[in-house]
């Protein structure tokens, strides 16, 4: 008992000593290893994929504001609802990658990656708008009102900025609550 007390005291105070560190372990496993395993992950994980795309989207080939669309709209269509739950449901329904995309907009935000933030921003009012078209009616009053009002104040915050083209981000927000699918 005295050796295990022994071990686990040094453990406590040098638990790096006794673990390798994760950047140790990436940097001596090859490239195609690393690739090969991070996409199998992401295959069946739907939190990594989100993580993936929100991280390093914005290196894809492409038009930017197409990219974000595009995995939004798919990371949407993997939200599934127990309906047995929404009878003992107290609280609004949160939506967990609706909240990675705009914490992703408040980080590009307090970057000053004004470009970066309006285009998720605008992914996630456009896409989110057609997603809920989709949706059971009995669904959507669980539904936290946050996701439709959160992007467009955070375009407002990003409108206060004076290198952005307040005028045009106003006058996209005003089209876009024109449009039958936010009635």
């Amino acid at each position: 008992k005295n050796a295990i007390d022994s071990r686990v005291a040094k453990i406590k105070e040098n638990p790096r000593e006794n673990t390798i560190s994760i950047e140790v372990l990436l940097k001596n496993v090859p490239h195609k290893e690393l690739v090969d395993f991070i996409a199998r992950q992401a295959k069946y994980n739907p939190d990594i994929t989100t993580k993936l795309f929100l991280e390093f989207i914005q290196k894809a080939s492409g038009k930017k504001e197409d990219n974000y669309a595009k995995v939004l709209r798919n990371s949407l269509k993997d939200i599934d609802f127990d309906y047995e739950d929404l009878d003992n449901q107290e609280d609004s329904l949160e939506i967990d990658v609706l909240d990675e995309w705009i914490n992703k907009a408040l980080e590009f935000i307090k970057q000053k990656r004004f470009d970066d933030a309006i285009v998720i921003c605008k992914a996630c009012i456009e896409e989110y708008a057609e997603w809920m078209e989709g949706i059971d009616g009995d669904i959507l009053e669980y539904i936290d009102p946050v996701y439709q009002e959160k992007p467009f104040e955070l375009l407002t915050k990003i409108a206060s900025n004076p290198a952005v083209n307040s005028k045009e981000l106003f006058q996209y927000c005003i089209t876009e609550m024109d449009k039958t699918k936010y009635t």
